[in-house]
């Protein structure tokens, strides 16, 4: 079974004990999932009631992926080679790899592409990730048998327990769901000032080749992708890569976001992000970047210095839905804004998270998101550690000691080709 109660049996020593707090009703299930059909469960989600946030505990196998940051690596790029005989992705080393899900090579986007300059981006299973797929072990090579699993009898169930679940305000579930990396480069060592127009297209065009066959499944909720660079951003490998995660729940920032979004529709009939733009527009000053298809900002209330918010300005909720010219436009656009951040800032460390709408296969729906949410693009420059202390986690507050202005503007000069 999915889920478990806190108790199972009975006694009459368990009858006469004192009642359990109402804040834990005996309903709650909080012993941890076990082995269950020959499925080893490695990973759980634990549901805060306080906060309404989900925490991923990925279980031990994950402990054991490779750290390749090190404070004396991550403090200066310039001595990372380009190749590393450690690194699983560096070429040559692809042995130690599962099978490719996906593999994109730049020459078939850019038929411009110089020999020299031509490279592969290819998509493979996480072998220590956060969610997996229900009928996998940690320790194999984690390939996808979609038609025997994901829409099987044995997921449909599963999608039941995680409905039910969710219904009876239950407090842990299995960690299933998908986690692939993408390898985005050959180059071991990729400074931002040497990206280009194609590299983003084509690694956005993974995010949704391979978001759209993940959301096929009936078990994924909300899908997530998003790109860490450097030791301050959080990554553990020096190759550059990024991670798509498909989800069984809608995490709490998620539904906040889309929520806020749905009220705003409900009270003036308009798309916030659409109203956002034109405010942005109107103003000017904080516009880093600019065309036909998208607009780049540093937002008004930017959560940490020289953030860029990147939005469509046509109206869309589902980022996956985008046809390849927008493809196009959108990888020139990231070429541009990191050519920016680059001449402002240095091949600085940072987090990049593509912010698209959850799939809403179990909430009731006065009005479709296709209405309200507009998908978009969040760049985060991670110029020191993580600024969050006791009056970020006391208030839930940020505090940014960089006016979005000023930074936009420092943005601006820096120019770009």
């Amino acid at each position: 079974m999915l889920f478990r109660r806190c108790c199972s049996g009975s006694s009459s020593r368990r009858a006469a004990a004192a009642p359990p707090s109402p804040s834990l009703p005996p309903s709650l299930p909080l012993s941890p999932p076990t082995q269950r059909s020959g499925i080893r469960c490695f990973a759980t989600f634990r549901h805060n009631i306080c906060t309404n946030d989900w925490i991923a505990f990925p279980g031990v196998e994950r402990r054991k992926r490779p750290q390749q940051m090190r404070p004396e690596v991550g403090m200066d790029k310039s001595k990372i080679p380009q190749w590393s005989a450690n690194c699983p992705f560096c070429k040559g080393n692809e042995g130690q790899l599962p099978a490719k899900l996906l593999t994109l090579r730049a020459s078939d986007h850019d038929p411009t592409c110089a020999p020299k300059d031509d490279f592969e981006l290819y998509v493979l299973p996480n072998k220590f990730p956060v969610v997996a797929p229900s009928n996998c072990i940690a320790d194999e090579s984690l390939q996808y048998p979609f038609a025997a699993s994901i829409m099987s009898m044995e997921c449909n169930e599963l999608v039941d327990c995680l409905n039910t679940a969710r219904a009876r305000g239950k407090l842990l579930l299995e960690a299933t769901g998908f986690h692939e990396v993408v390898v985005d480069h050959p180059s071991h060592n990729l400074p931002i000032g040497h990206t280009t127009p194609v590299y983003w297209e084509m690694l956005f065009k993974a995010f949704r080749d391979r978001g759209l066959l993940l959301t096929t499944s009936p078990l994924i909720q909300s899908l997530l992708c998003f790109k860490n660079v450097g030791m301050f951003g959080g990554a553990s490998m020096v190759h550059p890569h990024s991670q798509i995660i498909g989800l069984p729940i809608v995490p709490n920032q998620q539904l906040k976001l889309t929520d806020t979004a749905r009220e705003y529709f409900q009270t003036n009939g308009r798309c916030l992000f659409c109203d956002y733009i034109k405010l942005e527009l109107k103003e000017e000053v904080r516009i880093v970047e600019l065309d036909s298809q998208f607009i780049a900002v540093v937002p008004f209330a930017a959560h940490i210095p020289y953030q860029i918010l990147l939005l469509p300005l046509r109206h869309n909720y589902q980022f996956l839905s985008i046809d390849d010219d927008t493809l196009r436009a959108l990888g020139r656009i990231l070429h541009r804004v990191f050519q920016r951040i680059n001449r402002a800032l240095g091949d600085v460390d940072y987090n990049l998270v593509l912010r698209t709408a959850h799939l809403h296969r179990t909430r009731n729906q006065v009005y479709n998101p296709s209405c309200y949410y507009h998908w978009h693009v969040e760049i985060f420059p991670r110029l020191d550690s993580w600024p969050v202390a006791g009056f970020e986690f006391g208030s839930g507050i940020m505090c940014n000691a960089h006016m979005p202005e000023d930074d936009a503007k420092k943005l601006i000069e820096a120019g770009c080709d």
